[in-house]
């Protein structure tokens, strides 16, 4: 595959020290992401949580869409779009020009339990640029040093001015899935309503795949990809399943779609 390396040079691009800013113009490798995690929430959560925005440097831009009233999807949607090569290099700048584009910003912490961190992950000039910070927009009666302040307020400014849509929006078809399986111990959930439903796929999800805590992770490509899809579209993080031809134990999964830039099985988890 040919990947096309990108300077930016225009007005605003550069930094403190001019150099103008580098980057990949292919789909695969994502220039930026914003996530939002975090908090007290469950292990399943944190291993299928996405990115609220991916941008690669072609333009195509993945955005989270908000989750359907009172339903919790097993695959979260997706919208895709496009922006143009200029819209890409006025987002970069613009970092740049906010002082995003470097290493070792200090944004201070605010003094609340169980905040949620917003992180801000930029791939250019040949490396990885990761801000990760607690608590933002949750400053009030925070009172960090005025430097600080100003790099929350700049971070927050610039994830606030991202497009939430492109060109030709449609929703994001994921090609590949990571699946996280745990199997449900006899008698767990018995008062609550569920439903039981054969897996579509053949192999066995508990058995195959790489250990992450108390899950088994695997990936799923190619043509099962749409075939799980279809079987997922209609359940929710309720559902428990059986393998065909088994009396195995019942199971449930948590599903990722696989974006550009996914962490892997295990890497969700870091710094969890």
């Amino acid at each position: 595959m040919l990947v096309t390396v990108l300077t930016l040079s225009g007005c605003g691009g550069g930094g403190d020290d001019g150099e103008p800013v580098v980057f990949a113009t292919g789909s695969s490798e994502p220039v930026l992401q914003v996530s939002n995690g975090g908090g007290f929430v469950a292990l399943d959560t944190v291993l299928t949580t996405v990115p609220t925005v991916t941008l690669t440097g072609d333009g195509t831009l993945i955005t989270l869409d908000d989750p359907p009233a009172g339903r919790r999807p097993e695959v979260p949607s997706l919208t895709r779009s496009t922006l143009d090569a200029a819209r890409v290099r006025a987002i970069l700048d613009d970092a740049d020009d906010a002082g995003l584009l470097r290493s070792g910003v200090e944004f201070g912490r605010v003094a609340i339990l169980d905040g949620p961190t917003t992180t801000v992950t930029f791939r250019v000039n040949g490396g990885i640029i990761t801000h990760s910070v607690y608590g933002l927009g949750l400053e009030s009666g925070f009172s960090p040093p005025s430097g600080k302040r100003r790099a929350r307020k700049a971070l927050s400014r610039f994830i606030d001015s991202l497009p939430t849509v492109g060109s030709d929006p449609a929703p994001y078809v994921p090609t590949e899935l990571m699946i996280y399986a745990s199997p449900v111990p006899a008698g767990d959930g018995e008062d609550l309503p569920t439903a039981t439903r054969v897996w579509p796929l053949d192999g066995s999800l508990l058995r195959i795949g790489t250990r992450v805590r108390m899950y088994t992770c695997s990936r799923v490509t190619g043509p099962d990809t749409a075939v799980l899809l279809s079987a997922l579209a209609d359940v929710d993080g309720r559902t428990r399943w059986v393998e065909r031809d088994s009396d195995r134990e019942a199971f449930e999964v948590a599903v990722r779609p696989v974006l550009p830039g996914d962490p892997g099985c295990e890497g969700p988890l870091a710094g969890w």
